[in-house]
């Protein structure tokens, strides 16, 4: 997994990036951002020129991530059943958020070969709800959607959707971070954590295509993990109100080799040949593995699911 890299802030580390850029800007909590204005205008005092103060442009920073993805080829039916969702291939891309006067004004970036340019001073529109922060382009539909920082706790990596148009296109998940070096990581069998937090996806199952999200848990004693989702929602796409989905739910067992882990989990449509086994491959985050993130997929067995997720410990 690749670094956050802050634009024009060098030699400042990936949680310092957080806390200034998106985790400041987040830390409002909900509703729309639009453009900020200028900047206060001090009042005349008896020592102030009484000459018209001409105001201060905004100050805008750039903070750049850059990202691991899958992305998949989708279309829309005609009515729920009739789309389509291709196998996800592994990919890879960046995403800048602006940030002005500590408000998210704009995304930007390029996610397998997808140009996505979202920016409130446009008309796009950029929003916080239940711990997402989604930014959707008004003229094209394309959108991204990554768990805010501040609400999930996450320090040292993120991840989420990106959409290329809500009809047809590549969709994908994507997870961006700083690893935890090997050296750093605790040695396997002396330490038990235990890391919560969630996971989105997108799946094609029983004839229909929907987003999807999950409560993560992640248990090791950094030689091996038990890894589950529970809770699976399938929303969005074909399914007009959430729909609880326990066929995408997973459970089971993953090696941890350095900083990293990997292994084939059960899903909840049970065991039947392959069918049923989701690869599951991520890394430990922060200097000293505050969190934990990754992909999983399905394979493309009985139907097209897969999915990033995150926690802390």
């Amino acid at each position: 997994m690749a670094g956050w890299k802050p634009g024009g802030m060098a030699g400042r580390g990936a949680a310092a990036v957080l806390a200034a850029g998106l985790l400041a800007a987040c830390s409002g909590g909900g509703g729309s951002f639009v453009a900020a204005g200028a900047a206060p205008v001090v009042p005349p005092t008896s020592e102030t020129p009484v000459d018209p103060v001409v105001p201060q442009a905004p100050v805008t920073q750039t903070f750049t991530v850059t990202l691991d993805s899958l992305s998949s080829a989708f279309a829309l039916g005609s009515s729920a059943g009739n789309g389509s969702l291709g196998a996800p291939a592994g990919t890879s891309g960046t995403l800048a958020y602006d940030v002005q006067d500590g408000m998210i004004v704009a995304a930007r970036g390029t996610i397998a070969g997808v140009a996505l340019d979202i920016d409130t001073r446009d008309g796009d529109t950029i929003t916080v709800a239940n711990g997402v922060v989604t930014a959707e382009d008004a003229a094209t539909g394309a959108l991204v959607s990554f768990q805010q920082p501040g609400t999930t706790g996450f320090m040292h990596q993120t991840f989420g959707l990106w959409e290329q148009d809500p009809n047809a296109g590549q969709v994908g998940i994507a997870i961006g971070g700083t690893p935890t070096p090997s050296a750093a990581m605790p040695s396997p069998g002396t330490l038990t954590a235990t890391y919560t937090g969630k996971a989105r996806g997108y799946s094609s199952f029983s004839g229909t295509i929907s987003t999807t999200t999950a409560d993560m848990t992640l248990t090791t004693d950094f030689a091996t993990a038990t890894f589950a989702t529970t809770g699976t929602m399938r929303e969005g796409i074909d399914f007009t109100t959430p729909q609880r989905a326990p066929e995408h739910d997973l459970n089971g067992r993953l090696t941890v080799t350095g900083a990293g882990l990997a292994g084939r989990v059960r899903s909840g449509q049970g065991e039947v040949s392959t069918v049923g086994r989701v690869s599951v491959t991520g890394s430990f985050f922060g200097p000293n593995a505050e969190e934990v993130g990754g992909t999983f997929t399905n394979n493309g067995e009985a139907g097209q699911f897969f999915g990033a997720f995150g926690g802390g410990r």
